[in-house]
């Protein structure tokens, strides 16, 4: 009788086998990554929207009650305070009613000043100091990561300024009234939108400056260019030797590019969006004069100066933007702008800064809707 040998059979890949699986999985991943960053990205932008329109429905808000917008200095909307932002008149309309209770008191009675240490003896200004450095959830882009980056003796942070037209708010500015709806000392109704609220902005998003990024136009400084107008001088932009398509040239591949025209960046304001409290323009304003997403210059170096300050964002090819009727739409970077060459910025009629510029003025008589 013959005995029956089982044969076992061992089974597995080879090594080329192995190396081909591999290489699939790896071509696999590399297809799957941008879709999954995008879906990522989309989600976060969802999220920045619904939080810029939370600002536009505030904002209205504090209209029906105030029968004005805040001002953009001065928020408490009533004397004194003057250098406080219109973020500060609205936070009892973002659920941040604690928040403004412990800074209310200075809106009001010390003018100028915004500064308040959490280490003062006056336990009043310290809990204002400490409350002025806790981050607001709603104030920040989930796609901005360096917004909630900030040592804990940083002032708190915002991706959303207010719009000051096609021209720019220096603090304490009179020499001209604002062409978009926020500026120094002045509140206006929603009647005074005569171009339409669906065609002008009120809120625009801005990437906050952070040290490490200083020489990148997103989330970096503000070029500071030669000076040549008088000290104090208020109509900077108009008069300085800053030229609007000198500093749209700065910009090359994301950074910003000091040998692009005569002249050198003598230096970084390193400020854009790194306070919400404070109405000065560097922290808390944009302008709708250079696209989104372009370089923004200051002729002089004080952070309260007018400055071409261009909402900024990391959504890739654009920014989402507030208007007045509390819509929210994403401009491009490409969106019409107008000829720069020769131009000054306007203190009335229409914006020569084309479509783009028409969006940001609430009375410039423009006809032109946006994209």
């Amino acid at each position: 009788m013959y005995g029956i040998k089982s044969i076992r059979r061992f089974c597995g890949f080879t090594l080329v086998e192995l190396l081909v699986v591999i290489a699939i999985i790896g071509v696999l991943i590399a297809l799957l990554l941008p879709a999954v960053q995008a879906a990522r990205e989309a989600a976060r932008r969802s999220s920045c929207i619904n939080k810029i329109r939370q600002f536009a429905i505030a904002t209205h808000n504090y209209h029906d009650v105030n029968h004005s917008l805040p001002a953009g200095s001065n928020g408490v909307g009533n004397g004194g305070g003057e250098a406080w932002s219109a973020h500060c008149g609205l936070l009892s309309f973002m659920e941040q009613e604690s928040t403004f209770a412990a800074i209310k008191k200075f809106m009001g009675t010390d003018a100028g000043n915004t500064n308040y240490s959490p280490t003062d003896a006056d336990t009043e200004k310290a809990d204002a100091g400490q409350t002025l450095r806790q981050a607001i959830s709603s104030f920040l882009c989930d796609s901005d990561g360096f917004g909630k980056r900030k040592q804990p003796d940083n002032y708190a942070r915002t991706n959303y300024v207010m719009s000051c037209g096609d021209n720019s708010q220096k603090y304490r500015n009179k020499n001209g009234e604002p062409r978009g709806p926020f500026g120094h000392y002045y509140w206006y109704g929603l009647e005074t939108i005569t171009d339409g609220t669906s065609n002008t902005i009120l809120w625009g998003e801005r990437a906050v400056c952070t040290e490490a990024n200083s020489t990148k136009i997103i989330g970096g400084g503000i070029a500071v260019y030669p000076y040549t107008a008088t000290s104090g001088n208020w109509n900077i932009l108009q008069d300085a030797s800053l030229k609007l398509e000198d500093c749209l040239a700065l910009k090359k591949n994301g950074e910003y590019n000091d040998d692009a025209v005569s002249g050198t960046i003598s230096a970084y304001r390193k400020e854009g969006g790194t306070r919400w409290n404070a109405s000065w323009t560097a922290w808390t304003y944009c302008n709708e004069i250079l696209p989104p997403n372009a370089p923004s210059c200051v002729a002089r170096n004080d952070q309260a100066d007018p400055m071409i300050t261009p909402p900024t964002s990391y959504h890739p090819g654009g920014v989402n933007m507030a208007f007045a009727d509390a819509s929210v739409s994403f401009i491009s970077e490409t969106i019409d702008y107008g000829t720069l060459s020769g131009t000054k910025c306007p203190w009335t009629g229409e914006s020569p800064f084309g479509v783009w510029g028409a969006l940001g003025t609430k009375d410039g008589g423009e006809n032109r809707t946006r994209p």
